[in-house]
């Protein structure tokens, strides 16, 4: 390219090469001059993801809707998708584009996990439940999921349901390790219930 700067068929190569190496700045400059038929739905997704790192967040949603058009059930476009609307703090944008590339992608429980994150710092408990109960259906041995599961229950006020997710996490690790995952205020509700406060008892006795 430098000895013959129009050379056809090296930019999108060159550009992708870029990309994967994490250099987006040089990888945008070469790909945006490409003409609409060297534009495919990867190429247009990739120029999407290395917008969403060079935080060039307009142009990079212009891409993936563009990728969208052209492959409308294309999961990498609509995960990258949820991360620009999540960075651009769209929760609007970002819930249903989550929920179309788990729809294609059911079985990627480190997005799933990130979604209910996600759902939990913005208070979408009811769709934090859903997912995470999706998930600790895959994924049955780890504490953190169970203990957070628990959490989101007693956010909605379903007792039963926050104290059988406290309970299997009690089970995965030590049991003081779930109790300090929620704060004393988050407790209140459960002190008098009495599934909990034999939950209770039996744990002091183990």
């Amino acid at each position: 390219l430098e000895i013959v700067p129009d050379l056809e068929g090296v930019k999108i190569p060159l550009g992708m090469a870029y990309f994967q190496l994490e250099r987006f700045d040089e990888a945008l400059e070469l790909l945006e001059g490409a003409s609409d038929a060297d534009l495919t739905f990867d190429v247009l997704n990739n120029l999407g993801a290395a917008c969403i790192q060079a935080e060039a967040y307009e142009q990079g949603e212009e891409y993936l809707l563009r990728a969208l058009e052209l492959k409308p059930a294309y999961p990498e476009a609509l995960r990258n998708q949820a991360m620009l609307y999540r960075k651009k703090n769209e929760s609007d944008k970002a819930i249903p584009a989550y929920e179309g590339y788990l729809d294609l992608r059911p079985l990627d429980t480190t997005t799933r996990h990130s979604f209910a994150l996600y759902l939990t710092k913005i208070g979408e408990w009811d769709l934090a439940s859903e997912q995470l109960n999706r998930l600790s259906e895959e994924i049955k041995d780890d504490a953190t999921i169970f203990q957070l599961l628990a959490r989101v229950e007693m956010k909605r006020g379903d007792d039963k349901a926050a104290i059988a997710a406290f309970q299997r996490a009690s089970q995965l690790s030590d049991p003081t390790h779930a109790l300090n995952y929620m704060n004393d205020s988050e407790f209140d509700k459960l002190r008098e219930d009495q599934d909990f406060q034999a939950l209770m008892r039996s744990i002091e006795q183990d």
